[in-house]
């Protein structure tokens, strides 16, 4: 906590994000994962750090791609204690996190996008429908059950469905 406190006060995370917007936006090497990591350690409890990072954005969304866990970490980090910034985040973003979690079911996602909607433990309505929107636009069904349960309700959901059709 102490050395945190100190690179906080440095203001380290600027020459972290000056680095990041530096890289080509397909580089995923060691170095910038590594970056979006410390960033994200930076955020923690720092509501002016997480409010630069956030002017930042296009150089996150830029990296989405290449390092899309490390990013999505970050951004749980910047959203997760600064309600203000929650109301205020873009439509897109939300979007571009949905189509992640169609393409990779990954964990980072699904809980980037509850931080979202729940920061700070308060819903914000408007983010839980941009969530619903786009899981159902991009038809993400996380499969949240694994096993014979998992098995039923999928053929269930097929049986109930071919009988719906003929």
């Amino acid at each position: 906590p102490v050395a945190r406190k100190l690179l906080q006060r440095k203001r380290v995370h600027r020459i972290m994000l000056r680095l990041l917007r530096c890289l080509p936006a397909d580089y995923h090497e060691t170095s910038v994962p590594i970056c979006y990591s410390a960033l994200a350690g930076l955020c923690d409890g720092a509501p002016d750090i997480q409010a630069e990072v956030v002017t930042h954005m296009d150089v996150l969304i830029a990296h989405l791609d290449a390092v899309p866990v490390s990013v999505s970490m970050l951004l749980s980090a910047v959203y997760a204690d600064n309600l203000d910034l929650a109301y205020s985040v873009d439509e897109s973003l939300i979007d571009q996190l949905c189509q992640l979690a169609k393409a990779e079911l990954h964990a980072t996602y699904l809980i980037t996008l509850r931080v979202l909607i729940s920061p700070c433990s308060q819903t914000v309505r408007r983010n839980q429908n941009l969530v619903t929107k786009h899981m159902d636009k991009h038809e993400v069904a996380p499969n949240l059950c694994s096993g014979p349960a998992a098995r039923k309700i999928r053929q269930g959901h097929t049986v109930a469905t071919a009988g719906a059709r003929g």
